[in-house]
């Protein structure tokens, strides 16, 4: 059974915050070349700004996890079981309807 390590998890958190970002950015660009906005365009500029930080709240929020979770292991494994249990009963009722 092959089991991730809080590194491997938080990496992985790390690899889809960057390839969101330049997904976004591929979407903007695509977006200028349809509308046939050439240069930059505010709207554009602000989007990307606004994407640029929120990209940089959520690195700092995966790095603010990870610390708390190297601080208090047992208390996050148990907080993570919690809501696994939590979110598999809220399916199971749905899905039982």
């Amino acid at each position: 059974m092959f089991t991730k390590t809080r590194e491997d998890e938080i990496e992985t958190l790390k690899d889809h915050v960057s390839k969101l970002g330049k997904e976004f950015t591929e979407i903007v660009d695509d977006v200028k070349k349809i509308s046939g906005i050439k240069g930059e365009h505010s709207i554009f500029k602000n989007l990307e700004e606004k994407f640029e930080e929120v990209k940089t709240q959520g690195e700092k929020g995966v790095k603010k996890v990870s610390e708390e979770i190297e601080q208090h292991p047992i208390v996050s494994v148990i907080t993570a079981f919690g809501i696994g249990l939590i979110a598999a009963g809220l399916l199971y009722k749905i899905n039982k309807k």
